[in-house]
């Protein structure tokens, strides 16, 4: 697993003016774009991704410590944040993703994005069967 210890930025609707014009949420995602490649960040099929989003500084202590490593269930949405750190690492296409094994966001004090494989498999191999051996049917149509 790799940590990248950058803020994580949602995806910005950008229009043509964004070149001269700049708006202060693109600068922060071109900020946050150049910082991953800058890390060095990848993304490959099979991977596991994990944002920590930081918690806001007028939480008290407690409030804290009860988030700290909990599912974070309001805005940035993950799409926009899934979007965001795809766009950034690979600007060209990212079409030749086809798998994530999970994407998820949580409350964390410091933040930061975690990418790895979880079941350490190469890409394109079967990930192993984590729940029970049962097999499940599936109607044919």
């Amino acid at each position: 697993m790799r940590r990248y210890d950058v803020k994580p930025t949602a995806k910005v609707r950008m229009t043509q003016s964004d070149k001269w014009n700049k708006r202060p949420c693109v600068v922060r995602y071109r900020e946050f774009a150049d910082k991953l490649r800058e890390l060095q960040c990848v993304l490959k099929d099979g991977d596991s991704v994990v944002f920590q989003l930081a918690m806001p500084p007028s939480w008290t202590e407690k409030k804290k410590k009860a988030m700290d490593g909990k599912h974070h269930r309001c805005r940035p949405d993950l799409d926009n944040l899934l979007g965001g750190l795809m766009d950034a690492i690979m600007p060209d296409s990212d079409s030749h993703i086809a798998h994530l094994a999970s994407v998820s966001k949580l409350w964390a004090r410091t933040p930061s994005i975690t990418i790895g494989n979880p079941y350490g498999v190469a890409a394109g191999q079967p990930v192993p069967d984590t729940a029970s051996s049962a097999v499940v049917s599936t109607p044919e149509f």
